[in-house]
């Protein structure tokens, strides 16, 4: 990644160069180091492009966002040509064939295989690389519907925001589409209760400073109460928590990627999450003066013990992977799966509380229901109805395990979170708390409680309206 670099933009009325700003693109070279113009020429259009918000590509993050996803994609049909020795414009439909056979197998170092999810996304991703080749070399043949690399369109239906259906459409090619991978894809699973009591436990036996263990627990909340994407839990703030604080009902702002530009959700949770974090914000401080500064102070809540900077996404990442190996735990437990027992939770509460009976009843309440869209989009991040209907049918699955009241559902939510506290001062007595201090924060956990239970059945958010003006 370029971490810090201009480009020429245009010319201005009075024939001086203007400079535009592309910091952190990714730079793409071949395996012998050389730079790979062709594909660098390809990082640069990409600027240009548009997302469907019509905003331009994010290059957020350690690994440069959307174009640096994009970037990955296309390191690997570099190294193929590399060493198969031929120029893209010279590739043929055989070529490109035999390059999607190459993501079907197995990776020599581990034997793990790619998902076809994954092998459809890279291969479409090359697609529209290689129409780009065939522009800058003129070459109207090379890569097009009954070309020299043969593409199809394809139309597909998608359900919008507003519960319309709208067509899109993708080019694709015969062998992405190979007999016996074809519905294969598969999501995650949500996180299990029992793996991320078992990530808490971990974070108890890893001998770390009392600061770590803070910030390891109140990342496993965060994931758990407010299912960001990792980068929302990065970009949240100490003001963020401060202004929830001072909420009767309380409720975090997070900022909302894949979206709009500079748009912002607003998320319900508990006195005892608001708790949690504001007794790390105490330690954090002190992180900060000892390191950075207070003066220097950037704001975001996760910050390194050594450096006092932000968190990457991809040390968040390895904070659970750590905590994952700790605990033992054999099957894939990644940050995006509390994304996913976050959102399946939020669909149980609703389908208990409207008491819907089936998928496409529930399908069409999301539809028609505009508050209920709302709420839905507002909490989740989610923007499209069709990306909630993977949630409903899990949370009908589920809906066999939990009490079918809404209510009950939310108080065993809150009694959930608090005996996970409890549990984590527990294990923290007699080795970093007194018994004077596990007496006093437990009365203030109690406390917290009770201000959950107060109003969970009732109507909720009373600022929230509020907090719709500001923003």
């Amino acid at each position: 990644m370029l971490r810090r670099l201009e480009v020429f933009s245009h010319f201005s009325l009075k024939d001086t160069p203007t400079n535009r700003d592309a910091s952190n693109l990714p730079f793409i070279q071949w395996p012998n180091g050389a730079p790979c113009l062709v594909a660098n020429f390809y990082m640069l259009s990409l600027l240009n492009r548009r997302s469907r918000f019509n905003r331009p590509l994010s290059r957020l993050g350690r690994r440069a966002g959307t174009i640096g996803t994009y970037a990955s994609k296309i390191t690997i049909i570099v190294r193929y040509v590399y060493f198969l020795g031929k120029d893209f414009i010279d590739l043929t439909d055989h070529d490109f064939t035999n390059f999607v056979n190459s993501l079907r197998q197995p990776d020599l170092s581990d034997g793990s295989k790619r998902l076809p999810l994954s092998v459809g996304a890279i291969g479409r991703e090359c697609i529209d690389f290689l129409m780009f080749v065939g522009r800058l070399y003129e070459n109207t043949d090379f890569i097009r519907d009954g070309g020299i690399i043969n593409i199809k369109e394809k139309v597909v239906r998608r359900i919008g925001r507003d519960g319309k259906e709208y067509l899109t459409s993708y080019w694709t090619h015969h062998s992405l589409a190979a007999p016996g991978h074809a519905g294969e894809e598969r999501r995650r699973d949500p996180v299990s209760e029992e793996n991320v009591s078992r990530l808490r436990s971990a974070v108890d036996m890893i001998g770390s400073s009392r600061f770590l263990k803070l910030r390891k627990h109140a990342l496993l909340s965060v994931f758990s109460e407010l299912g960001p994407r990792r980068m929302e839990a990065n970009l949240l703030t100490v003001e963020d928590v401060l202004e929830a604080s001072s909420m009767k009902e309380p409720m975090l702002r997070l900022k909302t990627l894949k979206t709009d530009i500079d748009e912002v959700r607003l998320v319900p949770v508990t006195h005892q999450l608001v708790g949690q974090l504001t007794d790390y914000l105490v330690h954090r401080s002190k992180v900060v003066d000892r390191t950075i500064k207070k003066s220097n102070d950037h704001g975001y809540i996760f910050i390194s013990s050594r450096s006092g900077m932000p968190l990457s996404e991809d040390s968040i990442s390895t904070e659970i992977y750590n905590l994952r190996c700790a605990a033992g735990i054999s099957e894939q437990t990644c940050a995006h799966m509390f994304r996913h027992a976050f959102c399946t939770s939020l669909f149980v509460e609703f389908i208990s509380r409207y008491k819907i009976k089936s998928q496409d009843q529930f399908a069409f309440m999301l539809m028609s229901d505009k508050n209920l869209q709302y709420k839905m989009t507002m909490w989740t991040g989610q923007k499209s109805i069709s990306s909630f209907l993977h949630y409903v049918h899990i949370a009908f699955e589920k809906l066999g395990v939990y009490d079918p009241e809404a209510s009950s559902l939310r108080a065993l939510k809150i009694m959930k979170v608090y005996e996970a506290e409890r549990e984590r001062l527990h294990n923290e007595l007699g080795a970093s708390l007194s018994v004077s201090d596990y007496k006093a924060q437990v009365a203030v956990l109690k406390k917290r409680l009770q201000e959950d239970l107060k109003s969970f059945a009732g109507a909720r958010h009373e600022d929230l309206n509020v907090w719709k003006k500001d923003f």
